[in-house]
């Protein structure tokens, strides 16, 4: 029997696709201040209210659009995407020279985090230099990568990578957040550009894009043949249901025309390895296989390793917390022994314990929970190769953004071309080692209400979870969360409170969907983005009328 019950696999351990899949606008409340009202960048209007030139068709056939015909197409597109979401009948239009820059600035970033993952897992830690050791210790715990390291080859690290993106006020680009690993988007960047052309036809004999969703599939395809193992090993597309949403789907049929396999611990197809090799079962039948594109977490798919069984046990003590399965006073206990002091590795023991799991947990799984057991020692032994390494998920960790910027100036003696959102922690460390709050900051943070200068989150949040949007808080509810972080203050950061741009009445972000490879930073031409009408509060769901947008690339406007 399997340690996860539905409930669990749908409502904690597929996070990112539940919620953080849609908008990670958690972060900012944009737009609904009447005294801060003003104080965005508007993606269509120049500041005298005239149509930007790289929107002026697509603004006339919009305008043209009777309310009754875009709420028409709002319900059609979300019928095209099986209710997953709705596409808004207004697309979000970038010209060459901005995708440019952006995707010059994510090639750094990503390279950036690339060399963070090689020196660490090399031994070197050089970064040292830079980020105070326990915040890189403290990461690795709460995401539960303690146990990685013998598992990852620092000469071939790759990971899924889709940062999210903000317009700010003064039009420069900002991180909001660094997303790697399992990552949503990426199936839904063909779709949205054909449901544009299917429910508004104008647009497709109107705008001419300089981008092809299906171009990148097909990069990444290519540039996976030239690492599998052997080059002409068979590529699988690896899915673990249940799903989420409709998007494995999607995926699943994108990959499904260039040549790529797709397995499922439910398909008759089975993946296997022989200590020599890695296989494709299909009855007496066996291909060799090359390299498996990872739709999933690690844990999902080689749970009999020790690594991944200790991170299946902090995610099932993560949820009995947060279902309030256990007592308050075991949840503390949960929590100091999940996060101990100092950035230490958690207390298995202890977790095991308090939850009522067997003692042989960590050394012992069934078939249920390993659905193809072996994969990651095969991967460290390179007998076939994926793109998504394993621990990689803590350089995502939002204690971990705000120090990108100064590794790329270290590794590189480059210029960050692109920054995050100013961040500010609560915590200092003594002499000794031992971490204490840091009192004054926090104090400052909240004083005067000054907590409405900004938006705090717990640093191993996902989505809308975990987020506080300083604007929107009463004092009251500011002095009971300034009270939580004086109890834990490694666990939470504050973002600078900066306003989203707007698209016709809608806040808006950009995620550039990505892989990183030994190779370099393969970058979609098609970014994925999403909106929320202005009157929302930031933290954006299906229930809060969110949507996608299609993504066009424009010529550069000519020059005045």
């Amino acid at each position: 029997m399997s340690i996860y019950s539905d409930k669990l696999l749908m409502n904690r351990i597929r996070p990112r696709r539940l919620v953080s899949t849609w908008l990670l606008l958690s972060l900012l409340w944009a737009a609904a201040s009447p005294l801060l009202a003003a104080d965005y960048y508007d993606e269509m209007r120049e500041k005298s209210g005239k149509i930007r030139p790289q929107y002026q068709a697509a603004h006339e056939i919009h305008s043209r659009m009777t309310e009754a015909q875009k709420k028409k197409f709002l319900a059609k597109s979300r019928a095209d995407f099986l209710k997953d979401n709705a596409l808004d009948p207004m697309p979000r239009i970038l010209t060459q020279n901005e995708y440019t820059e952006l995707q010059n600035a994510i090639e750094q970033r990503a390279r950036t985090i690339q060399m963070l993952a090689r020196d660490h897992y090399s031994g070197d830690k050089r970064y040292l230099k830079i980020i105070p050791g326990h915040i890189v210790d403290s990461a690795i715990v709460k995401t539960g990568e303690s146990g990685f390291g013998p598992l990852v080859n620092p000469s071939k690290i790759w990971f899924p990578y889709g940062p999210d993106i903000i317009r700010t006020p003064n039009g420069g680009w900002a991180i909001i957040e660094d997303n790697l690993g399992f990552i949503g988007g990426p199936g839904d960047l063909p779709m949205a550009r054909e449901i544009l052309n299917k429910r508004q036809p104008e647009y497709s004999r109107v705008l001419k894009p300089a981008n092809n969703p299906l171009e990148y599939y097909k990069k990444l395809v290519r540039m996976i043949r030239k690492h599998a193992v052997p080059k002409k090993g068979a590529i699988v597309l690896f899915g673990a249901p249940p799903y989420a949403d409709h998007e494995d789907v999607r995926l699943k049929n994108i990959f499904k025309n260039l040549g790529v396999r797709y397995v499922t611990p439910n398909t008759k197809q089975k993946l296997q390895t022989d200590g020599h090799g890695f296989w494709l079962m299909e009855g007496k039948k066996r291909t060799r296989v090359g390299f498996v594109i990872l739709q999933a977490e690690h844990r999902w798919i080689d749970a009999g390793e020790t690594a991944t069984r200790e991170q299946i046990l902090l995610e099932k003590a993560r949820y009995q917390i947060e279902e309030r399965l256990v007592s308050p006073k075991t949840a503390r206990k949960l929590l100091q022994a999940m996060r101990p002091a100092g950035g230490a590795a958690p207390d298995f023991k202890e977790i095991m314990k308090l939850i009522n799991i067997r003692d042989d947990f960590l050394v012992k799984s069934s078939r249920t929970e390993a659905k193809v057991p072996g994969f990651l020692k095969a991967l460290k032994n390179g007998l076939v190769a994926s793109n998504y390494s394993p621990g990689m998920d803590w350089l995502g960790d939002k204690s971990i953004t705000p120090h990108i910027e100064k590794l790329t100036k270290f590794y590189f003696k480059e210029e960050p071309l692109i920054r995050s959102i100013p961040t500010r922690t609560f915590f200092s460390v003594k002499k000794d080692g031992t971490i204490a709050a840091d009192t004054r900051a926090l104090n400052q943070a909240f004083k005067d209400g000054k907590f409405r200068k900004y938006v705090f989150k717990t640093v191993d949040g996902r989505g809308g979870s975990g987020v506080w949007i300083g604007p929107k808080m009463s004092r009251r509810s500011a002095l009971k969360l300034k009270a939580e972080i004086l109890k834990n203050p490694t666990a939470f950061i504050a973002q600078e409170f900066t306003e989203l741009s707007v698209l016709d009445g809608k806040i808006v972000d950009l995620r550039m969907i990505s892989t990183v490879s030994p190779d370099g930073v393969l970058i979609s031409r098609t970014p994925w983005s999403r909106a929320i009408p202005m009157d929302g509060d930031g933290k954006v769901n299906l229930s809060q009328e969110g949507r996608e947008l299609a993504v066009i690339i424009a010529p550069d406007p000519p020059e005045d």
